[in-house]
């Protein structure tokens, strides 16, 4: 594709927040049933394992904040799709503590590198006035987007709790892929 024909932001905008959702949606919603009955963790070990991607996402949002205003929004959302993705496929395909560990450390970083700077691509592309009106059909975008992921996880689980995980983070890097045509 040539720059000149890339998707318009706002129609990309409002499909990326409604296949991200989805996709974070088969991912999250069998999640801690993995945890627990795939991994084995005790609820010690689960609660370390929010803390630590609470904790990541903490210190690096500032250093990736800087990649997004210094250098590009848009490539601080591909890259933070990748991550992201990338942390969700680890996550399912080892079933350990440790590999859970850091994959939530590098979820963290992909999550720190979407945060603000797909609102303010979406603004930088068609204005402050107009993106209000994208922020809203975003947020209904990705909450269709939730719903029609939970049933997803469901029948993915149906083979076994890692499915949804590595299906979800594969879709969610196929999409950081597919940003790189697109935005």
């Amino acid at each position: 594709m040539h720059m000149r024909d890339r998707v318009q932001a706002h129609p990309l905008y409002l499909i990326y927040s409604a296949t991200l959702a989805l996709f974070l949606s088969v991912i999250w919603t069998l999640n801690l049933v993995y945890q627990v009955e795939t991994v084995g963790l005790s609820p010690f070990q689960i609660v370390l394992i929010g803390t630590v991607l609470e904790l990541s996402y903490f210190l690096m949002e500032v250093p990736t904040g800087i990649v997004a205003d210094l250098y590009s929004r848009r490539l601080s959302v591909i890259v933070g799709t990748l991550i992201l993705g990338a942390g969700f496929v680890l996550m399912g395909a080892v079933p350990s503590f440790a590999v859970l560990l850091l994959s939530q450390v590098i979820c963290g970083i992909g999550y720190t590198f979407l945060s603000g700077a797909l609102e303010a691509w979406i603004a930088d592309e068609i204005g402050e006035a107009a993106a209000n009106n994208a922020f809203i059909r975003g947020s209904q975008a990705e909450t269709l987007g939730t719903i029609i992921g939970i049933p997803i996880a469901i029948g993915l689980a149906l083979w076994t709790l890692a499915v949804p995980i590595v299906v979800g983070g594969s879709a969610t890097v196929a999409l950081g892929l597919l940003l790189i045509w697109l935005m």
